[in-house]
This record gives structure tokens, C-alpha cells and sequence, in this order.
């Protein structure tokens, strides 16, 4: 067997991210039938007691249907960076619209998860649904900030 150049939890943590997208795209079932692949190797790629990795092609047909990278972003932790998104999936009207729809909930978002924070033992459920939410809010900042990083690289490319 070929020597691994990384420890055991850095792919782990890649069969993790494998798990999260499979999640999000709605099961190896749903990812067999979007991208090359059967039912069985899905569940191989996503499984710690596995050596097989999912092929670079099929992280990115998946990736690109989820809208969340996490096999890249996971990589990318790996080797000690961070991904970021630079350029905004939307149009600045669409954003502008994300932007009201998300802040219009911020308040009650940012005390459930204080809340749950705090709470000894979360259910999986509440769990999901913040994580989920932070996450949509996360992503239109994300894309926020692309658009005014964009702007300024523009206005001062003159």
C-alpha cells in the first residue's frame, strides 16, 4: 500500500464533506443518478472505512447541483486555506433582494443560536435548521462582500 502523505483525519474530514454533499443533493441515490457513479461507490466515497475518494470530476458535477462546495472547501482546509467565493452567484438586484429577505430575520436567527449555544443538548433537528440558516446567511455576506470587493477593484482599475 502506497504511504499517505496527510494523518487519518484529514480524509476523514474529506469523507465527512463527501457525506454533506451527498446530504445535500439529496442522497447517493440522487448522486448516481446526476453524475457518474453507482449506489454502492456513493456510499464507499462518503464512508471512513473506505479508501476510495471520490473522483475530482464527480466533486464538481455534485458541487455544482448543491451550490455548496464541500469537498473543495475541505480540501482547501486541509492544506491550511480557506475557500472563498469571488464572484457573486447572482445579480446585484437579486442580492440586493437576498440581503432584505436575510436581515429582516437576523435578530431572531442570531438569539435561536445563542440559545441553542448554550443549551446542553440541541436536538438534530433545531441543529439543522440553524445551520442551514447561518449558512444561507453566510453565503448572500459572502456574496456581498464579492460584489463591493468587485466594485472597488473596478473603480479603481481607471
Amino acid at each position: 500500500m502506497t504511504p499517505r502523505h496527510h494523518p487519518a483525519i484529514a480524509y476523514n474530514a474529506i469523507k465527512t464533506a463527501v457525506k454533506r454533499l451527498l446530504n445535500d443533493i439529496g442522497g447517493i441515490d440522487a448522486a448516481a443518478a446526476c453524475t457518474r457513479g453507482t449506489r454502492s461507490l456513493f456510499s464507499e466515497y462518503g464512508s471512513i472505512t473506505s479508501d476510495r475518494q471520490v473522483p475530482v470530476d464527480v466533486v464538481l458535477d455534485l458541487e455544482s447541483i448543491a451550490g455548496i462546495p464541500h469537498v473543495t472547501s475541505a480540501l482547501a482546509a486541509v492544506h491550511g486555506y480557506e475557500l472563498r467565493r469571488i464572484a457573486p452567484p447572482q445579480a446585484p438586484y437579486q442580492l440586493a433582494a437576498s440581503l432584505a429577505r436575510v436581515g429582516e430575520g437576523m435578530a431572531d436567527l442570531f438569539a435561536d443560536t445563542a440559545s441553542m449555544i448554550g443549551h446542553p443538548s440541541p436536538s438534530a433537528a433545531e441543529q439543522a435548521r440553524l445551520t442551514g440558516d447561518l449558512e444561507a446567511v453566510a453565503r448572500v455576506v459572502s456574496d456581498a462582500l464579492a460584489v463591493l470587493r468587485f466594485q472597488t477593484r473596478e473603480n479603481t482599475d481607471v
